[in-house]
């Protein structure tokens, strides 16, 4: 029984190291690479397209833009006139929705470690279960809500500029304000690698039409279709290095698991085996 005693405690211990050194790993690899696409598919010519690149880690999130076809974009934001004080665009979130949900994720894993560390001395069925729900928050705040969070940042939605988030660095890009009968729709879907979400948004460039007739293409649509300007987004959020290690913690606690009762009595010797060893 002694042995037996030991052998369960270092399968405790070896468990517990095991977990950390993986959410260790999980935490400082890149969780997300983002790979984004707008494109003004109408009202400017030659399609000008903006993409974008960054990562999600623990730490920060550094984006890259590049613009192909450019001087079309240039020319319409030069001709059009502001209509409001563009104003920089702010996250739902007070300080970033990534960051809010990276710091509720922090405590996840904290915790997780904390019931790994609890379980090598006093194993039970209660830690168990808190063990299982947390790597289920865990598991769903870091692939689902992380990269939900950096697309709300980023601003696909549309709402505060006709760009989305592809145009927020450009203080000529017209804001979703300044449209008449704007049209917005997105859509999220699920896919092997990760995450994509898709926008459109489309109306009438109140800064393309001159003052006096402002009023009158707010009420009804314009009869020609010259300020009518359309862009289509979207972006992809591919599960990065961190994820791996991560989804492994599961394979560890089944692979290094506690022997249940009847698997320890088969390991005892039998009261013949006992008589004949004596």
């Amino acid at each position: 029984m002694g042995e037996l005693d030991s052998a369960v405690a270092g399968r405790r211990a070896l468990r517990a190291l095991l977990v950390c050194v993986l959410l260790s790993m999980a935490w400082n690899g890149t969780w997300f690479t983002v790979e984004g696409e707008g494109v003004y598919v109408e009202g400017l010519e030659r399609e000008p397209t903006i993409w974008v690149n960054y990562t999600v880690d623990a730490s920060e999130e550094v984006i890259e833009m590049e613009i192909t076809n450019a001087t079309p974009l240039l020319h319409y934001m030069n001709q059009r006139e502001s209509i409001t004080e563009p104003t920089p665009m702010e996250s739902r979130c007070e300080t970033g929705c990534v960051d809010r949900t990276r710091d509720v994720l922090a405590l996840t894993f904290a915790l997780l470690v904390l019931l790994q560390v609890l379980s090598i001395f006093n194993p039970n069925r209660s830690l168990n279960w808190a063990s299982s729900g947390a790597m289920v928050s865990a598991g769903l705040l870091l692939m689902i809500l992380i990269p939900i969070a950096s697309f709300a940042d980023f601003g696909t939605d549309g709402e505060d500029s006709t760009g989305g988030g592809f145009t927020s660095g450009d203080r000529d890009a017209a804001l979703a304000s300044e449209f008449a009968h704007h049209e917005t729709s997105s859509e999220l879907d699920l896919t092997l690698d990760g995450l994509e979400v898709e926008f459109r948004s489309a109306g009438y460039d109140l800064g393309l039409i001159a003052e006096e007739n402002r009023s009158a293409a707010a009420e009804t649509p314009p009869a020609d279709d010259d300020a009518w300007i359309a862009f289509e987004g979207r972006m992809t959020a591919s599960w990065g290095d961190g994820i791996l290690p991560f989804l492994c913690v599961p394979l560890v606690w089944w692979m290094l698991r506690e022997p249940s009762e009847d698997e320890g009595a088969d390991q005892q010797p039998s009261p013949e085996e006992s008589e004949a060893e004596e």
